[in-house]
C-alpha cells in the first residue's frame, strides 16, 4: 500500500529562538500550532535538514545554551527527516503528519 503524499516548497528558515525556528517551520507548512504533529512525517532532503539544524542549534538564536540544545535534541530525534532522495528546496508531507 502506497503512502499518500504532498509535496510543498521548502519554507524560509525564520525565528528568534531555537523553539520559535522549529514552530515556523511546521506552521508554513500548514500546522496551526495546536494540533499533535508527527514530525518523521514531513521529509527535506538532507541539504535542507542541515541548514533548518543548524539554524535551530546556533549560538546567536537563543543565548541560553541549555535551550539550543534541548530544542536541538527534539529536532534529531522526532524530525524533520532527512533523505537524501528529496529535491533540495522540497518538503514531502506523508499522509498523517497532521
Amino acid at each position: 500500500m502506497e503512502t499518500k503524499q504532498e509535496i510543498k516548497d521548502f519554507p524560509e528558515i525564520r525565528g528568534n529562538s531555537p523553539w520559535d525556528v522549529i514552530a515556523n517551520f511546521y506552521k508554513d507548512l500548514g500546522w496551526d500550532g495546536f494540533t499533535p504533529i508527527k514530525p518523521a512525517k514531513v521529509i527535506v532532503s538532507e541539504d535542507d535538514w542541515n541548514s533548518l539544524y543548524w539554524r535551530v542549534i546556533a549560538a546567536d538564536i537563543d543565548p541560553d545554551p541549555r535551550d539550543n540544545v534541548s530544542a536541538g535534541g527534539l529536532f534529531v530525534h522526532k524530525g524533520p527527516s532527512a533523505d537524501k532522495d528529496i529535491e533540495k528546496g522540497k518538503v514531502v508531507l506523508e499522509e498523517g503528519w497532521i
